[in-house]
């Protein structure tokens, strides 16, 4: 197996930079930016005895048919997998005594005060923020991979660490890439532009720029464009909680805090699960709320709302308006998105016009957060009285996370 671009890229940007305690690899589709970095980590484990190092993921499920499988592969293809190393199929002990041990991020808190020597965190966008940074604090050295199919804590803080190099890899580094691959994402390009460069269909530059070219770009039509990733403000005086109720869609909990005299709303995704009965989102629901609180969810989900104030939870039923002027008047808002809310961070990236130009429909599907969110802002609006541009509510001036 030779080595592909991508790999001689990554290595050099390595061995360049001793000293960069990332190095950040967003590719696009069929890059090979993970078979790269997973030969890279076999052979720095074969030559440094007693190395440990971990790879981790969102979930060990999905890791086991993509990342994990891919190191199987790759060791079977240079003769050097042996079952009985590879204990538990999570922990690789190699003869020199380094360890290649493979982790989910899912846990909160679980890898917290880990000392490592290298960890390789994959699809690190979907990880989040504070389980991506409990793991690679006290690592001495970390690379990271990912798609930027939509926009996260990568471009907002992990590109902006003076510690970090970036190393941006596509499919035309990649030589073993399959034709019918590069055929697709060519025609993304294709259809994205006229022989002069001109771009003449918005989706499709989209699609070439995320898998084509390894760039986040939102999506054309975007409803909020307003916002950035930042921390929770929790000195906000105005404090609520929006929620969302699914069957087949994800229930949602949104904290909400409102900085009415500097038109600022701070966002922090509680919970986002599907399959939730109202006995398994009560449970959800005091795990995560405060004594003092005042949730807003879905008028439409009257039994569920019940439900949940039986069960001790202090909820009320949101009034819905048209929803386009709802968006217009949270428009106005400049959304601070916590790092570690990837949902809400999607589907600001994501949630639409149908046309562009008209604005006269919103595209469903990507608005699970953003419903919770609009139930809460929308109550305070309509109750509050707007005074020098600060809103004074009586009824929660006081709830704090």
């Amino acid at each position: 197996m030779n080595a592909s671009t991508a790999l001689r890229k990554i290595a050099t940007a390595i061995s360049q930079n001793p000293n960069a305690h990332l190095i950040l690899c967003p590719g696009g589709q069929g890059s090979g930016k993970t078979s790269a970095i997973l030969m890279l980590l076999i052979n720095h484990a074969l030559n440094h005895p007693g190395l440990d190092c971990y790879v981790a993921g969102k979930e060990l499920s999905k890791m086991k048919v993509t990342t994990i499988k891919t190191f199987v592969n790759i060791m079977k293809n240079f003769n050097l997998f042996d079952d009985a190393q590879f204990k538990s199929n999570v922990d690789y002990v190699f003869s020199n005594g380094s360890h290649i041990r493979f982790l989910s991020l899912d846990r909160p808190g679980a890898y917290k005060g880990n000392r490592s020597d290298l960890v390789f965190v994959d699809e690190v966008n979907e990880c989040g923020w504070e389980a991506y940074r409990e793991l690679t604090d006290r690592a001495k050295r970390v690379i990271a991979a990912y798609n930027p199919n939509f926009r996260s804590f990568c471009e907002d803080i992990l590109m902006k660490l003076p510690d970090t190099v970036t190393v941006r890899t596509t499919f035309e580094d990649n030589e073993y890439c399959p034709e019918n691959e590069k055929k697709a994402l060519l025609q993304y390009k294709k259809g994205a532009y006229d022989e002069n460069g001109n771009i003449i269909n918005q989706e499709f530059h989209r699609l070439w720029q995320i898998y084509g070219l390894g760039v986040a770009c939102k999506a054309i039509g975007a409803i909020y464009t307003n916002w950035e990733v930042g921390e929770f403000n929790e000195d906000c005086k105005t404090v609520l909680y929006g929620a969302d109720f699914g069957a087949s869609d994800p229930s949602t909990l949104v904290k909400v805090g409102i900085d009415g005299k500097n038109k600022i709303i701070y966002l922090k995704e509680l919970i986002y699960e599907r399959d939730c009965g109202s006995f398994k989102l009560a449970e959800l629901y005091k795990q995560v709320l405060p004594k003092v609180h005042l949730v807003i969810g879905d008028c439409a989900a009257e039994m569920t709302i019940t439900d949940l104030k039986q069960a001790g939870i202090n909820i009320k039923s949101c009034h819905k308006g048209k929803i386009l002027d709802e968006v217009q008047v949270i428009q106005s808002y400049h959304f601070i998105v916590d790092p570690d809310s990837k949902n809400i961070l999607y589907e600001l990236d994501n949630c639409r016009y149908a046309d562009s130009e008209t604005k006269t429909t919103i595209l469903p599907g990507n608005d699970h957060t953003l419903d919770a969110i609009r139930y809460a802002i929308m109550y305070i609006v309509r109750r509050s009285n707007v005074k020098k541009d600060k809103i004074v509510t009586d009824d929660i001036k006081n709830n704090r996370r």
